[in-house]
């Protein structure tokens, strides 16, 4: 199965993130992946998923439970706001390279994969995760500024980039 690591680029109202609900939507009736992991700030695309798939994450979630939520879903969505959000990025990469034809959407990449700080477990979805059959659509609305940005290495592991209008030093 073919894998994709999809960069939508735009500034907010630009249409980015009904992009990515249409590839998801694409992907889902081609039978492209196994499981929809849903990563954002907001609740923007949460309506992918079942009312019982959307889950809040905060410091306090362990490996285990989120494999529990893992292995109870074929679709979920984590809405992660409030905190560093790091170890929760961790143990989810981790989680994912156990399993196999993911499709991972991130909103908001550009504050879940930072410039330079990328949480690598994540980032290794990027780098090795095809070789699991996984594939992913990393949305935001800052590719690069004097002060923050998505990572430059996650860029460079991504096969399209889609950019619709951009600001600033884009």
């Amino acid at each position: 199965m073919q894998t994709e690591r999809i960069l939508t680029a735009g500034m907010s109202g630009s249409g980015k993130s009904v992009y990515a609900e249409k590839l998801v939507s694409t992907f889902s009736s081609r039978k492209k992946f196994d499981q929809l992991i849903l990563v954002n700030r907001k609740s923007e695309m949460s309506e992918l998923v079942s009312p019982g798939a959307r889950f809040a994450i905060d410091e306090s979630i362990n490996e285990r439970h989120l494999t529990k939520i893992l292995n109870g879903h074929k679709k979920v969505f984590f809405r992660v706001d409030g905190y560093d959000p790091r170890d929760f990025l961790n143990a989810l990469g981790n989680e994912i390279m156990q399993r196999r034809y993911i499709l991972l959407v991130i909103e908001e990449a550009s504050e879940f994969l930072p410039r330079g700080k990328s949480p690598k477990a994540l980032f290794r979805i990027f780098t090795a995760g095809r070789e699991r059959g996984h594939s992913t659509i990393a949305v935001t609305q800052m590719l690069q500024s004097a002060m923050a940005g998505i990572d430059l290495a996650v860029m460079q592991q991504c096969t399209m980039l889609v950019s619709f209008r951009l600001q600033g030093e884009n």
